[in-house]
């Protein structure tokens, strides 16, 4: 890797993917692109369309679009779509994808692969040989295009469910067993299996014995990655000056991981840096829906600290009527606010074909303008009065990390599961490990906290930054990460366990007792009983005299040390929360309890009340809770030389507060920048 960057804050819009927009369209669109004083737009570039033939690579389409950037003075970004990959890679090398019960995986068009082709097997080697070929063929013939900043190599990588089991994916997965394990004795030993050869190991098609899937999904994250090394490294075989970058579509923290697998933390260490789809809904007015931008711009940055957004929807379309202009600026800058450093609209035209119908746009299908249009133009000011500012700021978290764990919401999800596979949605939510992470980030967020989340394998980089750990349902933590948590607790650091904590071993089975990993001792306390709140009569708490009830799973402690504090029981007088020390224990998931919906919308607004009111009361005492109105929410970036608040009011009236002393009013739904105590939007 590299470790090169844009020269500056760039702002700009997707434009080209193949058939859209037309080409009688392209000189009218680029120039009314740089009238608007964007900086770039994104070609994406489709194998199927560029090489139709084996070994024949036509790119008049390109050519034409990069003259007129060049007329334009406007810079591109390159992307790839290999995912769209030309008939002959299906017909000549069999590249289509199989199930793991054997049915082939039709290469028709979706979405953003309208033309067809869509996913060949990349762990087929002739696949892989001839998507490289393309990208050595398209980087060799633009490398020294000086309006090109950096290469896009895969968007939004992702492994989906029941893909690939084909000859060469079995392959692969056996390799990386036998690297992994060394002996089939040993993976037998491992896992609790009885194969007689790692050639014998097929795809599972069950959920049931937990393992199978939890080894094959951590083998899917595995190849994807290598397939992400394979084609960057394509790509530096001919261009070592410019950036080379992927971007997620959901992130870790939005997708689920059984069925739409990546690996977010593995994959941004290739890259010069990483990026995301900006993939957040329309509306923002209570609990997650205003929360999640700032959770996945959060995430980003501790995944990659120099992080672009892609795909920032200005309006959803698909005939769901328009985004409130107000709600449009919100996202945009609850994005730049997270210290991303380039920022790229999905897209310029409205889309006009398929399933992707009416979807987004800056302009209107036609090219005219709308709401939209006029703001993104005021938003572009803003920046340009800013650049300097937004391309050296760094993001000021509060010192509280909420830890993420990849393999325990890879178990949450696969034992959350019916007999058929499907998702139980328990409560109305996702599932308990998604529920409780998104839950946990909201409730940091009414209480004007800015946490930073971060993945449990960045744990011995990330610990010194903060004074304060939660860890939420962290099912299955490494030796690694025990020691480091016990060294932390040691030094002054406080640290939040809740429901769950090291229930599970690294191969997925049961600690027991619970805590595991000889926690039991730093807790003071142990399970008594662990229930599914789902399949029992609701356990009832009363926090601050709001009678609650658990969520996602609950357990009664049993106290085993005798320094150990009760913070509060369950009704029936079992301890529910304790402290001993710099320890503290919850027996259920506030997040879960935040975010699930019972069907009774009083007992939510308690269950909501009183994980709040336990939440703060934890942390009250270790650290300065912002005192700020409860419509507003601010971030803070600093420079060596400036300091910048972003500042966001949700209220239907305009809001006066002081801020770093300075008395800042903010009109209703607005959202602005302050630098140096002066209000600017």
């Amino acid at each position: 890797m590299t470790d090169l960057h844009p020269d500056r804050f760039y702002f700009g819009t997707q434009y080209y993917r193949a058939p859209t927009p037309l080409p009688d369209e392209w000189a009218g669109d680029i120039k009314n692109i740089a009238a608007m004083n964007m900086d770039c737009f994104q070609i994406r570039i489709l194998w199927r369309q560029n090489e139709r033939v084996k070994g024949v690579y036509e790119f008049d389409d390109v050519d034409k679009l990069l003259e007129l950037a060049r007329q334009h003075k406007l810079k591109v970004v390159i992307k790839f779509l290999l995912e769209n990959a030309p008939d002959y890679v299906f017909e000549e090398f069999n590249g289509a994808t199989y199930r793991p019960d054997g049915t082939k995986i039709g290469y028709d068009g979706n979405g953003a692969f309208y033309l067809g082709g869509h996913r060949p097997c990349f762990d087929n080697p002739q696949v892989m040989a001839h998507a490289v070929k393309f990208v050595h063929k398209t980087v060799e013939r633009y490398k020294d295009n000086p309006d090109i900043i950096f290469w896009n190599i895969w968007n939004e990588p992702r492994i989906h469910t029941g893909e690939c089991a084909c000859e060469h994916s079995l392959k692969a997965y056996r390799d990386y067993l036998r690297n992994r394990f060394g002996s089939i004795e040993a993976l037998n030993k491992f896992a609790g299996k009885a194969w007689d050869s790692f050639d014998s190991i097929q795809a599972p098609t069950s959920y049931r014995t937990y393992s199978d899937m939890f080894l094959w999904r951590q083998w899917s994250h595995t190849t994807l990655t290598g397939w992400l090394r394979t084609l960057r490294d394509a790509v530096r075989d001919h261009d070592t000056s410019r950036p080379v970058m992927a971007h997620v579509g959901c992130c870790n923290l939005v997708n689920e991981p059984i069925e739409d697998c990546t690996d977010d933390v593995e994959n941004a260490k290739l890259f010069d840096f990483y990026g995301t789809s900006f993939s957040i809904g329309e509306k923002f007015n209570k609990g997650f829906e205003l929360a999640m931008p700032f959770m996945i711009g959060e995430w980003l940055r501790n995944a990659s600290e120099y992080f672009w957004v892609h795909e920032l929807y200005p309006e959803w379309g698909d005939w769901s009527g328009r985004l409130p202009v107000k709600d449009f600026r919100y996202k945009v800058m609850t994005a730049l606010s997270s210290s991303c450093k380039g920022l790229v609209l999905w897209q310029y035209r409205a889309e006009r074909l398929g399933h992707e119908n009416d979807l987004a746009g800056v302009v209107n299908i036609d090219g005219s303008s709308k709401p939209i249009t006029y703001e993104c133009e005021d938003l572009i000011k803003l920046i340009g009065r800013h650049r300097d500012f937004l391309y050296h700021a760094k993001a000021q978290p509060h010192r509280i990390g909420i830890l993420f764990d990849l393999s325990s919401n890879m178990i949450s999800s696969v034992e959350n599961r019916n007999g058929d596979g499907s998702l139980k949605y328990a409560n109305g939510g996702v599932y308990p490990y998604m529920d409780n992470i998104h839950g946990i980030y909201t409730l940091m967020h009414e209480l004007k906290l800015a946490p930073q989340i971060f993945d449990s394998r960045l744990l011995k980089e990330k610990i010194n930054n903060i004074d304060i750990l939660y860890l939420p349902a962290y099912f299955m933590p490494t030796d690694e990460n025990l020691q480091l948590i016990r060294e932390f607790a040691d030094r002054g650091g406080q640290v939040i366990a809740e429901e769950g904590f090291a229930l599970r071993q690294q191969n997925t089975w049961l600690n027991y007792p619970w805590p595991g990993g000889d926690m039991i001792k730093e807790f003071g306390v142990k399970i008594d009983e662990r229930v599914a709140t789902d399949k029992v009569d609701p356990w009832g708490i009363t926090v601050n005299g709001i009678e609650a009830q658990a969520s996602g799973y609950a357990s009664a402690l049993e106290i085993v040390s005798s320094d150990v504090q009760v913070l509060a029981n369950w009704h029936d007088g079992r301890p529910a929360v304790t402290r001993r020390g710099n320890y503290t224990f919850i027996g259920t998931t506030l997040g879960c309890m935040m975010y699930h919906k019972h069907g009774n919308a009083a007992q939510d607004a308690n269950n909501a009340a009183a994980a709040r009111a336990m939440l703060k009361a934890l942390l009250q005492d270790h650290i300065d809770l912002p005192d700020l109105p409860e419509s507003i929410a601010v971030r803070k970036l600093c420079t060596a030389g400036e300091t910048g608040y972003f500042v966001f009011n949700r209220a239907h009236e305009s809001v006066s507060f002081m801020l770093d002393g300075n008395e800042i009013t903010i009109d209703a739904r607005d959202s602005a920048l302050v630098i140096n105590g002066v209000l600017d939007r």
